[in-house]
């Protein structure tokens, strides 16, 4: 039968033999106009997400959820997902957090596990086990990770507490890069696009921290040395506990999501002059609940913050130094949004929840609400 303009076609490759095919598949053969949603059980429907991350050229979804398997890996071809097989080395516990490298050729997770983080280097879509030297501990737990943007260094931080930077290059992490202590618990870390400052939320006041790295300096084993800029140079921000923290790709603004306490949870500052100034918004479109993670279009024009306490993901345009509110999406089962991640694109946005697993947004460059597709629960 003929896909009409506002319709949606769905294949799977398994029909009634899914326990023998360990390979089910969807495919949208045609965008929609107007909302609609199927589901595919390819995670189990209870689950919780975590982490959710695209490869650098979108081929790839890792999920992290907090059921075994604990990390999924889909490929996509198209308009077509896939669920890959597990990978031989496993978390035993739920993961927190993704990090593809720059180059997509190694994936860390970081959760609470044995070891606390699992690094994985991709041979097309196999992915193998990949030594972090030295490693984390077997004790840890890590909730939060990112990848410098030349791939050089890899910030872990361990139990919410503190910051380790692993150094030594994309083959092999073969010391650690020592940054002050931020003297509060770290939530989350992102670095600027352009590697030299390393930005982190904070549980205490002023809620975000930044480390500039001095490049003509570097410690007896050649890693650089970062040293704290001044909290005298954020003008705005949060009024709690900050959670999320990203960097837009053109290295103009620096968004951040917290707890709101009655006021904003979601803030964007402006980068100039080695300062962080807070723009503009229309107190009536931001969250005053909780945003518990930050995702940037990679044109920089776009911003959505996961909002777990009022159920939402709110969508900002950058306007002129203005925060707009482009979309509110209410996840369903409404249940809150725990993370989220632009594909590289613009053609997809991944949106990990509680209780529910994950819901996938077909969009549109001009923006989302074309339609969307529940690839897990219902």
């Amino acid at each position: 039968m003929p896909v009409g303009p506002d319709e949606i076609e769905v294949s799977l490759t398994y029909s009634f033999d899914y326990l023998r095919d360990s390979q089910p598949r969807m495919t949208v053969l045609h965008p929609w106009g107007s909302p609609a949603t199927f589901s595919l059980s390819l995670l189990p429907t209870n689950s919780t997400v975590n982490a959710v991350e695209w490869s650098p050229n979108g081929e790839f979804l890792v999920v992290g959820a907090d059921v075994s398997p604990y990390v999924f890996i889909f490929q996509r071809v198209g308009r077509t997902f896939t669920k890959l097989p597990n990978p031989a080395l496993l978390p035993d516990g739920p993961v927190n957090c993704i990090g593809w490298s720059p180059d997509g050729t190694k994936l860390v997770i970081g959760g609470n596990f044995t070891g606390g983080s699992i690094a994985y280097a991709r041979s097309e879509a196999t992915f193998i086990k990949w030594n972090i030297s030295p490693p984390m501990g077997a004790s840890s737990v890590v909730t939060g990770l990112s990848w410098s943007p030349n791939g050089e260094m890899l910030a872990l931080i361990n139990n919410s507490t503190s910051l380790v930077v692993h150094g030594g290059g994309p083959l092999m992490m073969t010391g650690r890069v020592n940054i002050p202590a931020p003297g509060s618990a770290v939530k989350a870390a992102c670095w600027s696009p352009d590697g030299t400052i390393l930005t982190i939320a904070t549980q205490n006041w002023p809620f975000v921290v930044s480390y500039k790295r001095i490049k003509s300096t570097s410690n007896y084993a050649g890693f650089p040395i970062f040293e704290r800029m001044p909290d005298s140079m954020y003008f705005g921000g949060l009024s709690d506990v900050g959670y999320a923290v990203k960097w837009s790709p053109n290295g103009k603004y620096l968004a951040l999501g917290g707890l709101g306490v009655g006021e904003e949870c979601n803030v964007v500052y402006r980068y100039e002059g080695h300062r962080f100034f807070q723009i503009s918004y229309n107190s009536a479109d931001v969250s005053t609940d909780t945003a518990t993670a930050v995702a940037w279009t990679p044109n920089s024009e776009f911003v959505a913050f996961a909002d777990n306490s009022s159920t939402s993901l709110r969508i900002f345009q950058i306007e002129n130094d203005t925060l707009r509110l482009e979309s509110k999406l209410i996840p369903s089962p409404a249940t809150g949004a725990l993370c989220c991640a632009w594909s590289p694109s613009t053609e997809f946005l991944a949106v990990g929840h509680s209780a529910g697993g994950l819901r996938i947004y077909q969009t549109g460059l001009d923006m989302p609400e074309k339609g969307y597709a529940v690839l897990v629960g219902g």
